[in-house]
């Protein structure tokens, strides 16, 4: 319970008002919980919000990339299409802005 409910406040609540290191620091927390205690899909879901969360709220582009492609092997290897769907959908504005993809 204790990662869905932090994923609830960081996304919910924090992302409105408190600076985006601490919200970021919340999302990690949330999926660290959820890893721990088998909620595998909840704890990815955490992660790959924090890594949509930077891209949208300005961090440089590069880093987020590797780590996208980081947790897309991760969700192959654990088998959480429902993830990988929302985590490749949110890549494509990405990708299309470091050069790798061409915009239809």
């Amino acid at each position: 319970m204790k990662c869905q409910t932090l994923f609830v406040v960081a996304y919910f609540l924090e992302a409105w008002g408190f600076p985006r290191e601490y919200v970021m620091e919340t999302l990690r927390e949330a999926h660290t919980s959820g890893m721990a205690k088998g909620n595998i899909e909840v704890g990815f879901q955490c992660i790959v919000l924090c890594d949509i969360f930077a891209q949208n709220s300005g961090y440089p582009l590069g880093p987020i990339d590797k780590s996208g492609t980081e947790l897309i092997q991760q969700l192959h290897l654990y088998n959480v299409d429902s993830v990988l769907a929302q985590l490749t959908a949110s890549r494509l504005s990405l990708l299309c802005l470091l050069g790798k993809e061409k915009v239809d």
